[in-house]
């Protein structure tokens, strides 16, 4: 098995490399050295039979720079994967032949023999000058070890021999039926579990599902998105504690929300002046954000001064125009827009009395008669079509202002979103004679901010202090404008923006748990969520080859089917052990074979069930109507091999005593 390279990449780099393992044969050796690992090899796919030469055994990623926080720091990706020949147990029956047992056995077998932990695999010669003081130790009853050992001492082919002979007894006779037994061992032991349940995984840990939903998302769903998806993984051992605080501030989310002061962290005040020109009135708004130590942000999250005021310019200003956008479009501003489609005439069709209404009118009462065209004109287009503005009004309020607010960053801040709008020709008008908006004020440098910030017509300026650690933003509307909470506005905004985050994980913690088959406690990195790829970046300090999650379906996709079969094994076990049940691993290991035996994750539920040859056994699970039609319409047969498919037409199953006939010879 061996990675390929993408379409027009000639080197082995990070980005140039396919996702998954494709079957290739070795052609020759291009070039050994001492370290194996840094040999090359001419392969060739097999599935479309061209050729790579000079291709790495592995490679190693180096770190990133710092343009993205989020990347990993580096890594060793195996390119040549070598797979070993099947093992015997796959070519010779289990049943026939004695010393067939499976590899991980006979290595411990092998292990044991040369260790001789218990002393008794050979015989042991007694020495002529100590038999009286041991004859003389039995006499006074204490135990004689050695004597005792002698006599039930064999030799290491004979506790081979032995132990072959225990594995072949201990297999499963022909005929049995293990499915049933394997359904009893689980489905009983489900009951005593509570129907729902959530449990948070140690102490400040990752949040989990556990109980019959967790077995749900297991068995008969086979999840491929699981709700509460998690990753432990164990440090090295020749790292210390202390490092592991580094992935921790990789790995987790922050939010801008984090990182402003709890108290007096946001600041807003509004005013109302004359425009530079003199001739409009404006209403200004001054957002401040003032936040933690620079230094404390640093030691905490890992987080520089830069990152911080960069997530302001290019995150937080856009997100917060928008909305702000949306906002005065729900309290009339786009109406205005349309009021200006007429040019601020009443329509043709009107009456005498909103005439002399409309002559009437006083300058004083701006706001009041807005109100009350928005009611004439929402009354009108009520009875007939709504016209292309009124539909766009429509839709952005019943949208959902959170994806609003992701989704129209870069649009909802154009100036052709605005061309129709008096109030925003008005805000043109005052910026003309404006300074431009990179200067500094009142001991503050300008913070960038993308170009569709800049051409925003509320957008003024927007600085930063490093010494006061805050950031100013400066906003105008027109005085007959909507006044608006801007601090719920500003909270509600700094909550989305994130300031680092690692696709996948939104949380990380330190923790210790019990790894592996010793069940050591080690220091781990517990993730919520997962990526695989930023982990395996990790692995000068992280033991990345005892990665462990509870996402079946993506280490299917990752790592293969038989790590997806053992996950599954100790997905269930995890689930009963959180109540003390114990289950037989040979249940489990039956159970997770058979959902694994097509090389996917099948679940055990009627799309499951469409994998079954027998069309009787599939009416006797669930919609038996779709299943039977089926049937009918392809014309199927039925062999009645099934238990179930033997049961619906009276005739026993073909397991037990019923795997075989009795024939009594007839004398013709």
């Amino acid at each position: 098995m061996a990675r390929r390279l993408k379409q027009g990449e000639t080197k082995w780099k990070r980005g140039h490399i396919e996702i998954g393992l494709h079957a290739a044969e070795i052609v020759a050796v291009a070039g050994e050295t001492e370290d194996p690992r840094e040999c090359t090899y001419d392969i060739k796919y097999l599935d479309t039979g061209l050729k790579a030469f000079g291709v790495p055994r592995t490679t190693k990623f180096k770190a990133s720079k710092s343009v993205n926080a989020t990347r990993a720091m580096s890594g060793r990706v195996v390119i040549i994967k070598v797979l070993f020949e099947d093992p015997v147990m796959q070519s010779l029956p289990l049943n026939e032949h004695v010393g067939l047992v499976s590899e991980r056995i006979q290595d411990k077998l092998r292990q044991y023999n040369k260790r001789n932990p218990s002393k008794c695999l050979k015989l042991m010669k007694k020495k002529k000058s100590k038999k009286l003081k041991k004859s003389k130790r039995a006499a006074d009853g204490e135990l004689n070890r050695e004597v005792m050992q002698s006599k039930h001492a064999v030799s290491p082919d004979a506790f081979q021999l032995l132990v072959w002979v225990n594995y072949l007894c201990s297999l499963c006779a022909p005929g049995e039926n293990v499915g049933i037994l394997a359904a009893q061992g689980i489905g009983e032991p489900s009951t005593q579990m509570t129907l729902n349940t959530f449990h948070l995984a140690g102490h400040g840990a990752a949040n989990v599902t556990l109980g019959i939903p967790r077995l749900r998302e297991i068995i008969m769903t086979a999840s491929q998105k699981m709700s509460t998806p998690m990753m432990t993984i164990p440090l090295r051992d020749d790292v210390e504690s202390s490092r592991a605080q580094e992935v921790e501030q990789r790995l987790n989310q922050v939010t801008l929300s984090e990182l402003i002061n709890t108290t007096n962290g946001v600041r807003v005040e509004d005013q109302f002046h004359s425009s530079e020109n003199g001739i409009f009135w404006v209403h200004d708004y001054h957002i401040r954000l003032t936040f933690f130590q620079l230094k404390e942000i640093k030691r905490v999250f890992g987080l520089s001064a830069g990152q911080v005021f960069h997530s302001v310019g290019q995150g937080f200003v856009g997100k917060l125009l928008t909305l702000i956008t949306r906002e005065m479009k729900k309290s009339g501003v786009a109406v205005s827009a349309a009021a200006e489609k007429n040019n601020f005439r009443p329509s043709s069709n009107s009456d005498g009395n909103q005439k002399k209404r409309s002559d009437d009118d006083d300058d004083d009462d701006d706001d009041e008669q807005g109100t009350l065209r928005f009611g004439s004109r929402g009354e009108v287009h009520g009875y007939g079509e709504m016209d292309e503005e009124d539909e766009k009004i429509r839709k952005s309020q019943m949208t959902n202002e959170d994806s609003d607010i992701d989704s129209d960053d870069e649009t909802g801040n154009k100036k052709s979103n605005h061309s129709g709008n008096p109030d925003h020709e008005f805000m043109e008008t005052v910026s003309e004679n404006q300074p431009k908006k990179t200067i500094t004020a009142d001991g503050m440098d300008s913070l960038d901010v993308p170009n569709s910030v800049r051409k925003n017509p509320y957008f003024i300026f927007c600085g930063r202090n490093d010494k006061e650690n805050f950031v100013e933003l400066h906003l105008r509307f027109p005085t007959h404008s909507k006044t608006l909470l801007m601090v719920p506005l500003v909270e509600k905004v700094a909550k989305q923006v994130l300031v680092q985050y690692c696709p996948g994980i939104s949380r990380c913690y330190l923790m210790n748990q019990r790894i592996g088959e010793l069940q050591e406690e080690k220091p781990c990195v517990q993730t919520e969520g997962l990526n695989f790829q930023e982990i395996w970046g990790f692995d000068d300090i992280l033991d990345v080859n005892n990665l462990a999650t509870n996402d079946i379906y993506q280490v299917l996709q990752t790592y293969g089917v038989e790590a997806a079969r053992a996950s599954i094994s100790k997905q269930i076990t995890d689930v009963f052990g959180v109540y003390g049940i114990s289950v037989d691993p040979r249940h489990l290991s039956l159970l997770a074979d058979y959902m694994t035996t097509q090389g996917g994750y099948m679940p055990l539920n009627r799309m499951g069930m469409n994998y079954k040859g027998s069309s009787l056994q599939q009416i006797t699970f669930e919609t038996s109507m779709k299943f039977l039609s089926q049937a009918a319409l392809g014309g199927l047969a039925d062999k009645l091999e099934s238990p179930s498919a033997r049961l619906v037409l009276g005739q026993p199953p073909r397991v037990g005593t019923g795997s075989f006939s009795l024939l009594q010879p007839v004398a013709i």
